[in-house]
């Protein structure tokens, strides 16, 4: 069923115009007297003014409610936009927060595993001179104690001591006697001793038994 049509003023007007003859006259519509048109005539003036006001301050509502409709509307279209705004605000600080609590805790790993090695160098430090002292007592020890051969055989520092004891006048069959003096004076331990047989052998290895004339020595040495 359409709605039904919406009178305008004017029609509205008209009919209250009929009405108030007709309250008026009755049902005699002919002969109507001046001063009673006249008056249905205020009648109807003063409804058209009314429906007037009445529809000025309907629009005005209209207009006004319309404009609170605008302004809730842009309102709400401000506050969905700053909603997103805040929106990608917060995701863009939540991924700057993790990425400095990323780099935080890379720098808590890095300070963690310096001051380990400051803690390790510092006792590395605080043993350096226990170390130190050790190692000064172990090189004299093993300063203090040597030996003249090594595995079975004289070393080459050994046998050119040798010649050169027998060179500088030393006897064969005192050499060892010498090698164990000048050790003790010096505060060196020998671990072990050259026999006269040996020291002969070492120098005539070496070719210098006719430069020294001490043939008669080595001629009087056992088993040579």
């Amino acid at each position: 069923m359409a709605p039904k049509k919406q009178r305008s003023l004017l029609q509205k007007a008209h009919t209250a115009f009929n009405l108030a003859k007709m309250r008026a006259c009755g049902n005699n519509k002919e002969n109507l007297p001046p001063t009673v048109l006249a008056s249905s005539l205020v009648e109807a003036r003063s409804e058209i003014e009314t429906q007037r006001l009445r529809g000025n301050e309907f629009k005005r509502k209209y207009n006004n409610e319309h404009r609170k409709q605008v302004r809730s509307q842009d309102a709400k279209a401000t506050l969905r936009s700053s909603v997103q705004n805040s929106q990608m605000e917060l995701a863009a600080t939540q991924k700057e927060l993790e990425d400095t609590q990323g780099q935080l805790a890379k720098a808590l790993e890095r300070k963690t595993m310096l001051e380990k090695m400051k803690d390790a160098l510092r006792k590395r430090k605080d043993r350096a001179p226990a170390i130190k002292a050790r190692a000064v007592e172990k090189a004299v020890e093993n300063a203090k104690t040597i030996r003249l051969s090594e595995s079975g055989m004289f070393s080459e520092s050994s046998r050119e001591m040798v010649r050169e004891l027998v060179q500088s006048g030393v006897p064969i069959a005192h050499v060892d006697d010498a090698i164990q003096a000048v050790s003790a004076g010096l505060g060196i331990s020998v671990q072990d001793s050259i026999s006269q047989r040996s020291a002969a052998r070492i120098v005539l290895e070496g070719g210098i038994a006719s430069k020294i004339q001490v043939g008669h020595e080595i001629s009087n040495t056992n088993g040579l």
